[in-house]
């Protein structure tokens, strides 16, 4: 029997293709919004880049990049350990790339934070 709407109409097509129209009237928000803000961010931008909310946003940025490294470093010293030998298995690939997406997380954040410290000296300070 065909629908009112015609062959096409489905109530499962149509169910699944509501998230999707949300996702997308949600980007259009976020988007404009993005527009709206940036056009207000100059005037905003003292308030914001104080010492009061920058020093510790970048002190708990690199206290957990160090807390990261440390432990990573850790478990590749107790991997490798002759005591270990005989309980060591290979690595599975999902373990793999934790590790490895956990350094290079860690190694971009303290990069980050060298080039804001860097680039707040010479904007706000004239070094």
């Amino acid at each position: 029997m065909l629908s009112p709407r015609g062959p096409a109409f489905s109530s499962r097509s149509f169910r699944a293709s509501v998230p999707f129209t949300v996702l997308g009237t949600l980007h259009l928000i976020l988007g404009v919004g993005s527009v709206a803000a940036i056009t207000q961010f100059g005037a905003v931008w003292d308030r914001v880049h104080t010492d009061s909310i920058r020093v510790p946003m970048l002190a708990f940025a690199l206290v957990g990049s160090l807390i990261s490294l440390t432990s990573l470093i850790r478990v590749w010293r107790l991997r490798n350990q002759p005591a270990s030998q005989w309980r060591r298995r290979p690595l599975k690939p999902r373990e793999l790339r934790l590790e490895r997406i956990q350094l290079v997380l860690s190694l971009v954040t303290l990069a980050l934070i060298t080039l804001e410290e860097i680039t707040h000296l010479r904007t706000f300070h004239h070094v």
